[in-house]
C-alpha cells in the first residue's frame, strides 16, 4: 500500500502536536511495510535524509495551528504549494491513498485524492470554534470555518483523535458519523533511554522537600499556561513549576509570576525533544495540563506513559486518558484555586502520587503504542479502499 501524507508540520523540531503525531505515524507505518511520501512546507531545519518527504518551494508565509489562520494569503499559499508538489508526484507514481492532517491542508488533500484516483483519509485534531477567543476576531476565521467543514464533508474517511472531537466533527457535518473512527495519539517516549540522572535533574531544578510540577507544551493561551502560574502561586506548599516549549505568552508568564511573587520558583528551559525531554518528566513529580482546550492532549499521554501522574484540565480528549483518583486528578478549566487544591493532594500524599503513577504507566503500555495505532490506521484505508469514488 503506498500512502502520500499531507501535512503542514513534522519532524524534526515539529512545532506542535500534530507535526510530533505525523512524524511518529509516518515512521510506524513504515515498520509494518506501507510506503508513505511526505509532502509538506517548505522549512529552514533539514530533514532526514531517509524521511522520504518533499517541501514546498521556500515563498510565501507558512499558517500553524497556534496562528490558527494568519491571513486568507497564508491558507491558500499552503494548500496551493502542497497541492503543486503532491501532484508532481502523483503523476509520476500510483498511490491508493492521500492521507492530510487537518483542514489546513485540506484543500490539497481532496484536490490530490481525486486527481491521483485515490481515496482521501483526513486526521482532525481540533475543531475551530473550540480555539481561543481571538481566533474569532481574525479577518480569514469565517473562510477557515468554511474551509474546515468542506474538508471534512469531502474526505472518503475522517480520523479523530478523541471521542469527544469526534462528537464536535459531526456538529460541523450531520453526515460525519458513518465516516468518522477514534483513534488516540500515540508516543513512543517511555522507549527513549536515559541520557541524564534524575537526581542531576531534579538537583537543577528543584531543592529537596519541593514538588518538582512539569508543563510541556506551546507558551499559548490554549495550553492555560497562565493558570499554572497562578495555581503555584495559592497551592501553599514548597514547590517548583518549570515550562518546557517556546511561545509567544512567555513574557506575559514571567510578569504573571512576577506580580504574583512566584518568579524565583518558575523556570523556562525552552524546547526540548528525545531523551532529554523524557528524562524531564522521569525527574517531575507532577505534570500539570491546564489547557483551555485539547483535541488529544500528547503531553498527557507522554507523562502517563513514563508514569507520572497528571493534574489535568477536565476537558475533552484529556477525559479519556485520565481518571480521576486513579491516575491523576482532574479540575475545571481555568480554575486555578482548583488545580492548586490538587497540587496540594499530590504534594501531603506521596505514596498516592507514587501509586497514581504506576497505573499510569500500566494503563499506558498498550493504549499509546504505535504499532496498534499504525494497524488501526490501515484498517482505515483499508475501508476507504472499499468505498466507491466520491464525486
Amino acid at each position: 500500500m503506498k500512502v502520500l501524507m499531507v501535512t503542514t508540520d513534522f519532524t524534526p523540531k515539529p512545532f506542535g502536536g500534530i507535526g510530533r503525531h505525523v512524524g511518529e505515524l509516518v515512521e510506524a507505518l513504515r515498520n509494518i511495510g506501507v510506503k508513505v511520501t511526505v509532502v509538506l512546507p517548505h522549512r529552514e531545519e533539514n530533514l532526514d535524509p531517509g524521511a522520504d518527504a518533499v517541501q514546498t518551494p521556500p515563498v510565501g508565509p507558512q499558517v500553524n495551528a497556534a496562528e490558527l489562520t494568519g491571513n486568507l494569503f497564508s491558507l491558500h499559499h499552503n494548500n496551493i504549494g502542497l497541492a503543486a508538489v503532491g501532484g508532481r508526484l502523483v503523476g509520476r507514481e500510483h498511490f491508493d491513498i492521500v492521507h492530510g492532517h487537518e483542514f489546513f491542508a485540506g484543500l490539497a488533500t481532496t484536490t490530490l485524492a481525486r486527481v491521483a484516483g485515490a481515496r482521501s483519509i483526513l486526521s482532525k485534531h481540533f475543531v475551530t470554534r473550540n480555539g481561543p477567543p481571538a481566533w474569532q476576531k481574525e479577518p480569514a476565521y469565517p473562510y477557515a470555518v468554511d474551509m474546515e467543514r468542506w474538508s471534512v464533508q469531502t474526505a472518503d474517511r475522517l480520523i479523530a483523535v478523541s471521542e469527544g472531537l469526534a462528537s464536535s466533527i459531526r456538529e460541523i457535518d450531520a453526515d460525519a458519523a458513518s465516516r468518522c473512527a477514534v483513534i488516540h495519539n500515540g508516543t513512543n517516549i517511555a522507549d527513549w533511554p536515559s541520557a541524564e540522572a534524575t537526581t542531576t535533574l531534579r538537583e537543577r531544578y528543584c531543592r529537596p522537600g519541593e514538588l518538582l510540577l512539569l508543563a510541556v507544551g506551546r507558551l499559548t493561551y490554549q495550553k492555560g499556561c497562565d493558570i499554572a502560574v497562578q495555581a503555584l502561586a495559592q497551592m501553599d506548599r514548597p514547590a517548583r513549576l518549570v515550562f518546557v516549549g517556546v511561545g509567544p505568552q512567555q513574557e506575559e508568564l514571567v510578569a504573571l509570576s512576577r506580580q504574583l511573587g512566584v518568579q524565583d520558583r518558575v523556570q523556562f528551559v525552552g524546547y526540548v525533544e528525545g531523551a532529554p525531554l523524557a528524562d524531564l518528566y522521569r525527574a517531575s513529580d507532577v505534570v500539570i495540563a491546564a489547557s483551555r482546550h485539547e483535541g488529544f492532549g500528547i503531553v498527557v499521554a507522554e507523562a502517563l506513559s513514563l508514569g507520572r501522574p497528571v493534574a489535568a484540565a477536565r476537558i475533552e480528549g484529556i477525559t479519556e486518558q485520565i481518571t480521576h483518583g486513579v491516575n491523576g486528578l482532574l479540575f475545571e478549566k481555568e480554575n486555578a484555586a482548583e488545580l492548586a487544591q490538587c497540587l496540594r493532594q499530590l504534594f501531603d500524599e506521596p505514596g498516592r502520587r507514587e501509586e497514581w503513577g504506576r497505573e499510569a504507566a500500566r494503563l499506558a503500555r498498550t493504549r499509546y503504542a504505535w504499532e496498534h495505532i499504525a494497524r488501526q490506521t490501515v484498517e482505515q484505508y483499508e475501508i476507504a479502499l472499499r468505498l466507491p469514488a466520491r464525486s
